[in-house]
């Protein structure tokens, strides 16, 4: 019996040996597991973090990208207008370069017709000291005709004869209006006769001539009427004026 309790108690402290083995081995492995699922957790936390600042990183580049493309198409639009704008002052600069050379042949054109003036001038200064000479040399003969005392017929300038019709008369004003202008001759100040049918009626003095018609100022006379004639005097005597009715 004691035997058999020995092996009993033998085989209880191999089962509990084992089973403490088993135990610890299991807390080992629990242990391990443990330590490992935090690695594992740790590691998937650090991946998340990287995945994050992974997915930031990308965000952040194509943030750049997108300005980069901005700035690319600005700087593309910048360059289009500035080489359209090169383009227009080539184009300006061409067109002022023609326009330069084509004024620098009008100078030359100008200083060759001024050279030619210059020429001309000195010429004509020659001819003008010659003239005055001639002149001079006229002069003197002309004074000593002078004093030969050479007569001269003496010239005798006739009045224009004006014939016209008074058309507006005011007596209110003391004016009238005729037909006569400066077509005719006439001028201000010229004194004229009024006469009706042969019979003188008195003297009117122009004061202002249109290119038709004149004003004139009533000097003295009798009524004076639309229709009446007016005719510059020829004679002091006015009975000596007739005029022909038409």
């Amino acid at each position: 019996m004691q035997i058999k309790r020995r092996w009993k108690f033998l085989l209880l402290s191999v089962i509990s040996i084992s089973l403490l083995f088993s135990t610890i081995n299991l807390s080992i492995t629990l242990k391990k597991e443990r330590e490992e699922k935090e690695k594992i957790k740790n590691e998937l936390l650090q991946t998340v973090k990287e995945k994050r600042a992974i997915k930031e990183d990308l965000e952040e580049m194509t943030r750049i990208k997108i300005d980069t493309q901005l700035k690319l198409e600005e700087e593309r639009r910048k360059t289009k207008i500035l080489k359209a704008k090169i383009d227009s002052e080539r184009r300006e600069r061409k067109f002022l370069m023609a326009k330069l050379k084509k004024k620098k042949e009008r100078i030359e054109e100008l200083l060759t017709e001024l050279e030619k003036r210059k020429q001309r001038e000195t010429n004509l200064n020659k001819l003008l000291n010659k003239i005055k000479q001639e002149k001079e040399k006229l002069v003197s003969q002309l004074k000593e005709r002078e004093k030969k005392r050479i007569t001269l017929d003496k010239i005798v300038v006739r009045p224009k004869k004006f014939c016209g019709e008074v058309l507006i008369v005011n007596d209110e004003f003391n004016f009238l209006m005729i037909d006569l202008g400066k077509k005719d001759g006439l001028s201000a100040g010229t004194i004229l006769g009024v006469w009706r049918y042969g019979e003188f009626l008195g003297k009117i003095r122009v004061e202002e001539v249109y290119s038709n018609i004149s004003e004139a100022s009533i000097l003295e006379g009798k009524e004076i009427s639309k229709g009446d004639k007016v005719k510059s005097f020829i004679n002091s005597d006015y009975s000596d004026e007739k005029i022909r009715l038409q």
